[in-house]
Parts: C-alpha cells; sequence; structure tokens
C-alpha cells in the first residue's frame, strides 16, 4: 500500500468499502430470506397441523395470541375474516375467544367428548353451467331486470344498510314519475270534453291520492324512515302505474335488506349471464323473502297483496330451472369431523353461521352442543381446508326419548353451489344417523321459516329442506325447549325426524 498514491488509496479504500458493504448487503438479504422461509415453514406446520387435527391445543392458543404472524393465520384457517352474517361482532372477538379458553377450566361435561368422526366421502358435484332454457330471450331478460334491480340497491348500500341515500335516491326517481303523472293528470281534467264528466272526476280523486302519496314520500322516503306500513299506504295507487314498477320493486328490495341485512351481499357480484346459483338466489329473495316474509302480511286488502306478488313475479326464472342443473362425473372430497374441543367456539365462523356468542363460550352456554366440522381435501394436492360447519345438539323429544338434532347446516356458499344439494343432504344425514346409532333412539333436523334462520343460512340448501318438509317426506319431531335455544331461536317446533 506504500507504494501508492493518496488519491489511488483512496480509490482503493472506497472500492473495498463498498465490496465489504455489498457482502453485508447480501449477507442481510439472505438472511432476511432465510428467516422468511423458517417463517413460512413454522406456520405452514401451524396450520396443517390444526386443520389435520380439527383442533387447537393450549401451547397453540398462546402461540397465536403471541403472534401476530399465527393470529393472521389462525384468522385464515377458521375463516375469521370471511364471515358475513355476524355483522355486530365485537372487532377483538377473536382474541376474547382465546383467552377464555386458555382459562376455561377441566370440562366436567356429562356429555360424551365426541362422535366418530366420518370417512372421506365423495359428494357429488353440480353442472352450474347455463342449460338450454337460459339462452332464451325471456330468461335472459328477466334475469337482466332483476339482477339490475337487485344489484342497484345491494351494491349502493355498503357494508350495512344504513344509508339513506339508497331510499333518498329511489324517492327521487318516484317523485320525477308521480310529477309526471300529476301534470298528465291536471293537463286532462281542463280538456272541455272532459269538464264535470266521471272520468274527470276520477282524475280528479287520482291527483289528490297522488299528493298524499308524495307527502309521504318527501316526509319518510327521503329522510330514509320510511317502513313496510308506509310503503302499504302509497303501494296501492303507485301500483295502478306501470312505469313506477321497477323503482317499487327496488323499494320493497332496499326495505327487506334492511332486515335481511346478510342477504344483501348476495346480489353484489352476480353474473351477467343467468345461471343455476344465481337464479336460484334471486327466485329464493323475491319469493321466499320478500314476498313470502317481510311482505307477507303487509296490505290489508288481497287484490293488493295477489298485484304485489304479480309485480315481483320472477316468471321464467324461478326454482323449475333449478331441476335442470346437471349431475357431473366429478366429485369432491368432503370429510366432517366432530368437535368439543377449542374449534367448536369457532364453528360459527367456519361456517359463515350467525349463532356467534359474541365472547361467551359454546362448552359453557350449550354444554350438549357438538360442532360438526366440514373439511375439503383437494384431489390433486392433498392440501385441506375447512368449508363449513353444523351443530348437533343432545336433547330429549317431547316424550323424553334422546335425539341428536342437526341445526345451523352451513357448508359455505361456494361449496354448496357446486355440489349437488340432495348428495350433500344424504350423506351429511347418513353420517349423522350411524355416528349417533345406539346412543340417540331419534336424528331430527331443524326447518324453519328462511334461509338465515336456525335451519341454513344457504338458499340453495334451505330451498331442498323446505321441499323435503312441504311434501311430506319428514315428519315433525316436537324435542325440548329448554336446552336448544341458541342465539335466542326456539326450535322446539320447527325440528323433523330424518
Amino acid at each position: 500500500m506504500e507504494n501508492k498514491s493518496s488519491l489511488e488509496f483512496t480509490s482503493y479504500l472506497s472500492e473495498t468499502e463498498e465490496r465489504l458493504a455489498g457482502n453485508i448487503a447480501t449477507a442481510s438479504v439472505l438472511n432476511q430470506i432465510n428467516a422468511r422461509r423458517f417463517e413460512r415453514d413454522v406456520i405452514s406446520d401451524f396450520s396443517s397441523d390444526v386443520l389435520r387435527r380439527v383442533d387447537v391445543n393450549a401451547e397453540q392458543i398462546s402461540l397465536i395470541l403471541q403472534s401476530d404472524i399465527h393470529l393472521e393465520e389462525f384468522k385464515e384457517i377458521v375463516r375469521y375474516n370471511d364471515t358475513e352474517w355476524d355483522v355486530d361482532r365485537p372487532s377483538d372477538e377473536l382474541i376474547i375467544l382465546l383467552r377464555r379458553i386458555l382459562n376455561q377450566p377441566e370440562s366436567s361435561s356429562i356429555y360424551p367428548d365426541t362422535i366418530a368422526e366420518s370417512d372421506v366421502i365423495e359428494i357429488r358435484a353440480t353442472d352450474t353451467r347455463p342449460t338450454d332454457s337460459m339462452e332464451r330471450v325471456d330468461v335472459i331478460e328477466k334475469y337482466g331486470l332483476f339482477r339490475q334491480e337487485l344489484n342497484d340497491v345491494a351494491s349502493a348500500s355498503g357494508n350495512r344498510f344504513s344509508n339513506p341515500a339508497v331510499l333518498a335516491d329511489i324517492a327521487t326517481a318516484l317523485n320525477e314519475d308521480v310529477e309526471a303523472i300529476l301534470q298528465k293528470c291536471t293537463v286532462d281534467m281542463f280538456e272541455p270534453e272532459l269538464l264535470g264528466s266521471i272520468e274527470c272526476i276520477n282524475k280528479q280523486t287520482l291527483v289528490e291520492q297522488l299528493e298524499k302519496v308524495r307527502e309521504t314520500i318527501n316526509s319518510r322516503l327521503v329522510s330514509g324512515n320510511i317502513d313496510i306500513d308506509a310503503y302499504a299506504e302509497i303501494f296501492p295507487i303507485l301500483s295502478r302505474h306501470k312505469k313506477l314498477h321497477a323503482n317499487l320493486r327496488k323499494l320493497a328490495f332496499a326495505l327487506t335488506f334492511q332486515r335481511r341485512l346478510p342477504l344483501q351481499s348476495m346480489f353484489t357480484k352476480l353474473p351477467e349471464q343467468p345461471n343455476i346459483n344465481a337464479i336460484e338466489q334471486i327466485d329464493y329473495f323475491v319469493n321466499e323473502e320478500v314476498v313470502g316474509n317481510i311482505f307477507k302480511d303487509v296490505f290489508i286488502q288481497d287484490h293488493v297483496a295477489q298485484k304485489f306478488k304479480r309485480m315481483c313475479k320472477t316468471g321464467p326464472i324461478s326454482m323449475d330451472i333449478y331441476k335442470e342443473s346437471l349431475i357431473m362425473e366429478s366429485t369432491r372430497k368432503i370429510q366432517f369431523i366432530p368437535t368439543r374441543g377449542a374449534l367448536r367456539e369457532f364453528a360459527a365462523y367456519i361456517g359463515d353461521s350467525c349463532y356467534t356468542l359474541q365472547g361467551k363460550l359454546m362448552s359453557e352456554e350449550h354444554p350438549n352442543v357438538t360442532a360438526i366440522i366440514m373439511k375439503q381435501i383437494n384431489r390433486g394436492t392433498g392440501e385441506e381446508r375447512f368449508v363449513g360447519s353444523s351443530l348437533l345438539i343432545d336433547t330429549t323429544d317431547v316424550n323424553g326419548d334422546r335425539a341428536a338434532v342437526i341445526r345451523a347446516l352451513n357448508p359455505i356458499e361456494n361449496i354448496i353451489n357446486k355440489l349437488s344439494v340432495s348428495d350433500f343432504y344424504n350423506q351429511f344425514t347418513k353420517y349423522i344417523k350411524a355416528a349417533t346409532q345406539g346412543d340417540h333412539s331419534k336424528v331430527g333436523i331443524v326447518i324453519d321459516d328462511r334461509a338465515g334462520g336456525a335451519a341454513t343460512n344457504r338458499p340453495l340448501l334451505f330451498n331442498y329442506l323446505k321441499r323435503l318438509r312441504d311434501d311430506g317426506i319428514l315428519k315433525p319431531m316436537p324435542i325440548s325447549k329448554e336446552d336448544t335455544v341458541i342465539n335466542g331461536f326456539d326450535i322446539s317446533n320447527k325440528v323433523y325426524e330424518i
């Protein structure tokens, strides 16, 4: 180095520092990569273990509570962020539950730990591609009409239906149409040939009625303060004019979403072209929820109620289309695993169900309940994931005989929509009957009045259960109320024997 000039030495030193810095940087990057690989492997092992055992132990719970990475992974496993039904839960409910599970004393339940899990079952898949009938012009037009109206209301409503702008938009549209009708009636009333005639008197009466309706629209609908009773007041007048039917339907949909909020998300991503699942969802919502539930007893006069039904009639897009679905040769590998362990407390999230207890433990509130976790095994990779859940209630019928009751049968939406509903139902109930045989003299299933109740949140599955009940295939099986009420749902007279 003695022979180097000052400038050369400075240059040499600079190059050496860069080289060293580069080596250090490279080492740092390699360390980060290795750390991430290790982290990924640890998380993968953690996830695989929970999915394989369908359980999470005390050591893993402690790890979840201490590590944000494990917490986020656990949320993914139990589908905590995917549920659309428990909209009012505390933001930290999962943490609350995990801490309560960790601090829970040793169980002294009189109920057996669990029943046997099922084998891996092959359940037939359904081809949901459009059938030939869906290429008909009337099907495409009617589907497009309802799709647009439902999407307009559901998409504008946000995550919670509390935005009065939705109702205000409908009010503005109705007001514009009412104003146009009023102007025409006013002009017609003063036609010389109509003065003093019956037709003139009728138009004058209509003007008075429309003025009253407009007051209701401005005072209640614009402010978002309208309810179904106010709707029943304005409908008989406005429904005389066919051009108002679209906005009257949208208003009925909006009022239904107010009461059945979780259904709203079903209609924000409907495909542009009709398929079996989309048609089934629209048909269920309009005929079962809007007409058959929310507005069932609203109209005093029967002819008005019938007019409302006709206005909402889905016509060529009806449940009959569903019967044209094709059963494919392919199947999905599903396994049913019962648990009374920690994952019982997260079954509601896994199944996107509405019975979460908001920080309370199922094991404490309902010790006679077993959760049934549904797990799908990928045919190609062998990877596993949770795809739904159900509850099995250990109770008695009204005669005192021991009974097992299926409640909240909730495979997730994008699974049941791709399966043969009848095959899924048959395989699940066959498993439950076999697993409880000898301990229970009867097995029943809840079938109430709507999807989103105690039976299931899945419209496709609810329609199937409803048909089994309405066709008399399943008979009533009244059960004890004392130990079967969860989240306020009394199912004692809504159970049917399998």
